[in-house]
């Protein structure tokens, strides 16, 4: 149920247009699938007339079972990193932001633990343009990887896309393994959250060491 809610969500979240796209159409996902409106406040858009949607899917089931598991690791010594009762197992999440009543940026963040507490994330960002300290890979398409420093650690890969980006790369930076979040075992790897953007990632690194090379 998790993984088939998280498809038609992200298939809805697809055909969404920077620029074109409403505040309504946001608040349709809201209505949809669940989740909450705010007044926008952050570094991305704050004012008036900026709102922040949040979507959250989890399945209650899954973290019920992950969560006591980690309960009995825990008094038996077995898991040592006392905020992993604090967050979620699996999750995905949709966050909107709309000013003037158009949607501005989207994103999509994927995450899993490991048993020993280690994070994995994927994050997908549609912006309407790419910062200048992002290089490309090819037109408004721009692969990452990042690390987590919270408490029992992390790390993450990304993709930030623009609307000049290809129907290609667009697929690939939404390309997220959902079987991540929709199952007890989730993935262990970060290679398996965002393959494609994985792959994409390794063939920016490799570019960029050929034109290093002496």
């Amino acid at each position: 149920m998790t993984r088939h809610r998280a498809e038609r969500l992200l298939s809805e979240v697809m055909e969404l247009k920077l620029g074109e796209s409403t505040a309504s159409d946001a608040q349709q996902l809201v209505d949809r699938y669940g989740g909450s409106k705010q007044q926008g406040n952050d570094s991305v858009c704050s004012g008036g007339d900026c709102l922040f949607f949040a979507i959250p899917v989890t399945n209650r089931i899954t973290e019920s079972l992950l969560r006591a598991g980690w309960v009995i690791g825990r008094t038996t010594g077995v898991w040592h990193n006392l905020c992993d009762d604090l967050l979620p197992w699996r999750a995905m999440g949709v966050g909107v932001h709309a000013k003037g009543g158009r949607i501005v940026r989207i994103g999509i963040n994927l995450e899993t633990r490991r048993k020993d507490g280690f994070l994995l994330e994927g994050t997908t960002v549609f912006v309407p343009s790419l910062p200048e300290v992002f290089e490309p890979l090819r037109p408004g398409y721009h692969p990452g990887r990042f690390h987590i420093t919270t408490p029992g650690g992390g790390a993450g890969v990304s993709a930030m896309i623009t609307p000049r980006a290809s129907c290609e790369d667009r697929g690939r930076a939404f390309d997220l393994n959902l079987q991540c979040i929709s199952s007890i075992h989730g993935c262990t790897e970060l290679r398996e959250i965002m393959p494609s953007v994985w792959t994409d990632h390794e063939d920016f690194l490799r570019l960029h060491t050929l034109d290093q090379a002496p």
